[in-house]
């Protein structure tokens, strides 16, 4: 038997709480983000601040935002320092860091 809106809400309030939770947006657990199912989370809590009207929903999307960009900006910032100790190896810095532009880029 299909649920109605509401039975969906609290379904999807209950998931969220718990993804919340599970992977560090809220409470004391260090952060872990993947990117598939985040991307899918901030969707999930936008929908939930349009359907509830609690404005909680949206400033956790907005904090899972701020996690993934600052992730991602990490994971950039070590590509690029192995790329610079490669171009110190190599002794060819210009091939190497345009090939990382690409790479960050792209």
């Amino acid at each position: 038997m299909a649920m109605n809106e509401q039975e969906t809400t609290a379904f999807v309030r209950k998931l969220m709480t718990a993804f919340a939770e599970r992977t560090g947006l809220v409470g004391g657990r260090a952060p872990t983000r993947y990117l598939w199912t985040d991307a899918f989370a901030v969707c999930n809590l936008l929908e939930l601040e349009r359907r509830t009207g609690d404005d909680r929903y949206r400033e956790l999307a907005l904090r899972l935002v701020e996690q993934v960009h600052r992730g991602l900006a990490l994971v950039q910032s070590v590509e690029y320092s192995n790329a610079e100790l490669q171009n110190v190896r190599r002794n060819s810095s210009a091939v190497n860091l345009s090939r990382t532009a690409q790479i960050s880029t792209g």
